[in-house]
């Protein structure tokens, strides 16, 4: 189930690009675009959405772009692109199995979302300390998260974040070898992505 625990790392795009384009040409676009974007939150979202994007490619260009934008972010004093650079920047100390960094990143974002009181942005980041925890084979510590991830995701009924980490709890009950717990969380996340026609979701759940 490691694709679900991927994919809810915080996205923020400037456009419709990424629905359109991926890897190589979708960086390309956005290369063309930085020399004549402007230092505000435009230029920051950018910055942010290349960050991410070379985590999986060329993970120090990743952090080149993440620390960009976020000394635009604080120049500019806008929190919501602050946070998201240090997740960016998380995300890609996360893709180099530097865990260390990665959760000293997620934690910054964490305190960001909580002081602008984005249950959205507490309950992903809640949920990427969890993945970083996961990686260590830290299963307690990893299951915790989780569950604070997912009360939040059921205070703001966050149907796909309900789903997404209860495929990761039932992830640590795997690892765990306690494949019944196991399998009534991969029942309940696979009941859930059903219900909100997620075939991704559907397909990882079916595997697990």
């Amino acid at each position: 189930m490691k694709k679900l625990i991927l994919i809810i790392v915080l996205i923020l795009t400037t456009c419709s690009l990424s629905a359109q384009k991926q890897g190589q040409e979708l960086i390309d676009s956005l290369l063309a675009e930085l020399p004549n974007a402007k230092k505000d939150t435009n230029k920051v979202n950018l910055l942010n959405t290349l960050s991410f994007n070379y985590s999986a490619v060329d993970s120090k260009k990743g952090i080149e772009f993440g620390k960009e934008a976020l000394e635009i972010a604080k120049d500019i004093g806008w929190e919501q692109g602050q946070a998201v650079a240090y997740c960016r920047l998380g995300v890609n100390y996360w893709a180099m199995s530097n865990f260390d960094k990665a959760l000293e990143y997620y934690h910054k974002t964490l305190k960001i979302y909580e002081e602008i009181t984005d249950k959205d942005g507490i309950a992903t980041n809640l949920g990427n300390i969890g993945n970083i925890y996961y990686s260590q084979s830290n299963y307690d510590k990893a299951l915790e998260y989780y569950h604070k991830a997912l009360k939040i995701n059921e205070e703001i009924t966050d149907e796909d974040g309900i789903a997404t980490n209860l495929g990761n709890i039932g992830n640590i009950y795997y690892s765990q070898s306690n494949y019944d717990k196991a399998l009534e969380y991969y029942h309940k996340a696979l009941k859930m992505f059903i219900e909100i026609i997620n075939k991704d979701g559907i397909a990882t759940n079916l595997g697990n």
